[in-house]
């Protein structure tokens, strides 16, 4: 029996079609917008037309979510494309807000907008106060039974095209963790302007701009005061789906670089003869299932154990890009001049590589999602505990996942951590040294360092795991992941004896047009999918 993860990215390839179609969603339209800076308005349209939307939209709600893992496979599929059609789609997270929070009003018009093709923005970052939202100036005064917004939100994703935004305002003078609420806003002018777009160096066909509020009508998501508390909880949902566009970029990276490899002659033979050129590849390759590998974990706590998404959340948002940004390094190695190059075979290297630079700054940053991290670490690194049952269901893929229970999300994860409450014995001495220096260093400078270490051991901990609880995998019956678990704590532990057995995986995936995946699915045909790993 297949997984609903190895199913979901098969019906998507399926519905998409490969890569060097023409259409909207083909790489050279992928090019065309990124060079002449255009919201790609044709290929959401035509994810419209392949069902997409409802994919990201629960079954309450009309539509066919049943698990963050599809929704996983969504980010994957659609990135590995244009990560800007990937990130406007991905827009459309943020109505989880409304399926959350939302009065029976408020989910009823976000699904009759959904069906118009309409997506929301999230209007929570001022140009003045970044990630800091207790600084919040744009302000929700009360009118009677109705609210009015007065304030600026920049910089926004989707701002300029969004139909309506969900907002977050201060509803109580003094900063505080009750001073901030959401608010549902529809985006008329003249109370409101969307502000000019700004360009940037990467996802430049995707809109990142901003509105001014003046006197704005809106309505309240939530209680007032509950502000921090959603946007803290939302995030937890948001930023495993956002580090997976990470997947995509790191698939087309590498199966360009690989490719190019296996092509280019050099010394009377090709590049990919070359030893040092199959170990950057592999390595780039074993980072990018390490990221894979954690992602899923990270989306499928949602469901298994939501009451540790405060923790793995952050996590996942720090290690899974840094990871991919490693891979696509040693691709761009392999490359060498040709990573450069715009146009030609080589040319959609370049976008991916830029695209992927920003994925690590949405919806928190490195530094960011490292010091939320830090702060769940005193706990964790003093009593540690987790269910055995949980880290199953969290990275057995066979087994299916509970339905999604968002009242079951939790603001800290009290001290627990079912992926490295039960270590293997590899690494256990690194978790050891862990603990002896983390009490001090939380209270020092180097607390974020220590968050990183601890988020590189969990993600080491997942590929060890993940080996154990899926044998059906060719790729875990042959030592791979736990490979790549070790690479993640030591640069030197891939050997070059391991190097041509996996190189000649890596090349056979790409040879058969499948995807660089813990699931082995064909990018061509859905009847070649296969889960031979």
């Amino acid at each position: 029996m297949s997984s609903l993860y190895a199913r979901s990215l098969a019906t998507l390839e399926q519905r998409l079609g490969p890569l060097s179609e023409e259409g909207p969603l083909g790489q050279q339209a992928a090019l065309a917008r990124d060079e002449s800076e255009t919201f790609p308005a044709e290929a959401l349209e035509s994810l419209r037309t392949h069902g997409v939307p409802e994919l990201l939209t629960p079954v309450s709600e009309g539509g066919q979510f049943v698990s963050f893992e599809g929704a996983l496979a969504v980010a994957l599929t659609l990135a590995r494309r244009d990560p800007a059609v990937a990130l406007s789609q991905g827009m459309q997270c943020w109505l989880w807000l409304a399926w959350m929070a939302g009065s029976p009003e408020q989910r009823s018009r976000a699904r009759a907008l959904l069906k118009d093709n309409a997506t929301p923005c999230f209007a929570a970052s001022e140009a003045t106060h970044g990630a800091d939202l207790l600084a919040t100036e744009t302000l929700a005064l009360s009118k009677g039974e109705s609210w009015e917004l007065t304030g600026e939100k920049w910089p926004i994703g989707r701002a300029s095209h969004a139909a309506f935004a969900f907002v977050l305002a201060r509803t109580r003078p003094t900063p505080g963790p009750r001073s901030l609420s959401w608010f549902l806003a529809e985006l008329d002018p003249p109370a409101v302007t969307r502000l000019p777009k700004a360009r940037t160096v990467g996802l430049r066909a995707s809109d990142l701009s901003g509105l001014r509020f003046v006197r704005a009508a809106a309505s309240p998501v939530g209680g007032e005061g509950q502000g921090l508390e959603l946007t803290l909880k939302i995030f937890q949902l948001t930023r495993p789906l956002m580090a997976g566009l990470g997947l995509g970029t790191g698939d087309t990276t590498l199966r360009v670089a690989t490719r190019f490899a296996m092509e280019r002659q050099l010394y009377r033979a090709t590049a990919a003869s070359l030893p040092s050129v199959r170990k950057l590849l592999v390595g780039a390759w074993l980072r990018l299932l390490a990221a894979e590998i954690l992602l899923l974990s990270s989306v499928r706590t949602l469901h298994a154990n939501p009451g540790q998404a405060s923790l793995t959340s952050p996590l996942v948002k720090a290690i899974a890009p840094a990871l991919v940004e490693q891979a696509i390094r040693s691709a761009t190695t392999v490359l060498g001049a040709r990573s450069f190059l715009r146009e030609g075979p080589t040319g959609l290297f370049q976008k991916m590589a830029r695209d992927h630079a920003a994925v690590g700054l949405i919806d928190g940053s490195e530094p960011v999602c490292l010091h939320a991290l830090a702060a769940e670490l005193p706990q964790v690194l003093s009593h540690n505990a987790g269910s055995h049952s949980a880290l199953r269901s969290r990275l057995c893929l066979e087994e299916p996942v509970q339905p999604f229970a968002p009242d079951r999300l939790e603001l800290t994860a009290r001290g627990a951590d079912d992926v490295t409450a039960e270590l293997p014995p590899e690494l256990l001495t690194a978790w050891s040294k862990l603990r002896q220096g983390g009490e001090e260093a939380l209270r020092g400078p180097s607390r974020l360092e220590l968050a990183r270490q601890y988020g590189l051991l969990h993600a080491a901990a997942a590929c060890f795991h993940f080996e154990h609880f899926n044998p059906h995998l060719a790729l875990c019956r042959a030592g791979v992941p736990a490979l790549a678990g070790r690479l993640l704590l030591d640069p030197d532990a891939l050997p070059d004896s391991a190097c041509q057995q996996l190189f000649d995986r890596l090349a056979e995936r790409i040879e058969r047009d499948h995807l660089l995946s813990v699931a082995d699915v064909s990018t061509v045909s859905a009847s070649e999918t296969a889960l031979a790993g």
